[in-house]
């Protein structure tokens, strides 16, 4: 399918571009388990991997379209490859999948630069997975419902304790693609929630999260967020968990601890992490002058880059 797409943009002479501006760290999944799961790791080997570098050959020799310029907020990606010498060559030369990067400021930096939110904080806020997404049944069979009861059992029991100590009515948000009906169950004690997360991040005092990328909101708005982690989950999930905490910057905790400790340990380990996000704003949202919107500056590139009549630089609001 990606490569008839390819061969269509090439033959209708159609340009190209990439926008990646969610200011989310996108990991690989777990080592492939070829023992394990030999066949689930052999197509995700061919279509994920091998597919992907002949696309890229395909795109050198002309044969298929190429992508035209990767809008891009994630510093780290472009800063990786102008270090290392190899594929610093091959960037230069526009070798890569994508034949330019350019670095934009995060949608979600985007929202709060022209929203400015009124904050509160009425509300614990659990940021709820899929324990079977998609994307981890590339590589492995499904976790049985047991081990499912077994992961909501223990989390029923955290996130009471936390709204008993912060007195605080808890509100699970699921991604739009979830069963409701399911997290309901799993979560019977909690109101269960889809399409309002943003809005209850912002009413937020503290934000629990195993690996959903709408976290990020949480720490462009400076919340005390805890990464959960939790052993019932596949090996990609609790990896994914693990290098989310560092990398976000909050406290990462295993979520049967949560049942042990009081408010004030928790404001505490939680706060003290605070601080550290902006390591992270600067490196995935803030990537250039923060009073610039990221969506203006894809807008501008593409009419300087594809358009040659000036006037349109005029009417970017519209494009």
């Amino acid at each position: 399918m990606y490569l008839k797409i390819h061969l269509f943009l090439k033959y209708k002479n159609i340009k190209m571009i990439q926008v990646s501006n969610i200011g989310y760290p996108n990991y690989q999944p777990a080592n492939m388990d070829f023992k394990k799961n030999t066949i689930l790791s052999l197509i995700y080997f061919f279509d994920w991997v091998i597919f992907r570098k002949i696309l890229v050959i395909l795109g050198n020799l002309g044969l298929v379209a190429k992508n035209e310029i990767r809008f891009l907020s994630n510093k780290l990606i472009l800063e990786r490859i102008i270090k290392n010498p190899i594929k610093n060559f091959l960037y230069k030369k526009k070798l890569f999948y994508s034949k330019k990067i350019v670095l934009v400021n995060s949608r979600s930096h985007d929202f709060l630069l022209n929203n400015k939110p009124v904050l509160s904080e009425e509300y614990i806020v659990h940021l709820d997975d899929n324990l079977n997404h998609p994307d981890d049944l590339r590589l492995r069979e499904k976790i049985d419902e047991k081990t499912i009861e077994n992961h909501y059992y223990f989390l029923n029991k955290s996130l009471k304790k936390l709204s008993e100590e912060f007195k605080k009515e808890v509100i699970a948000c699921i991604h739009p693609a979830f069963d409701l009906t399911k997290h309901q169950s799993y979560l019977s004690q909690f109101k269960v929630v889809q399409y309002k997360t943003r809005e209850y991040l912002l009413k937020s005092c503290l934000v629990t999260v195993f690996t959903s990328s709408s976290v990020v909101d949480a720490i462009l708005l400076k919340k005390r967020v805890i990464g959960l982690f939790s052993r019932y989950t596949c090996d990609s999930a609790y990896l994914k968990a693990k290098l989310n905490a560092n990398t976000y910057g909050f406290v990462s905790i295993n979520m049967k601890k949560i049942i042990s400790m009081d408010k004030n340990k928790i404001i505490s380990e939680t706060e003290k992490k605070i601080p550290g996000y902006d390591n992270f704003i600067k490196n995935f949202h803030t990537i250039n002058d923060p009073k610039v919107l990221g969506n203006d500056q894809i807008v501008d590139t593409v009419v300087k880059n594809f358009f040659n009549d000036d006037s349109l630089s005029t009417q970017k609001h519209q494009i």
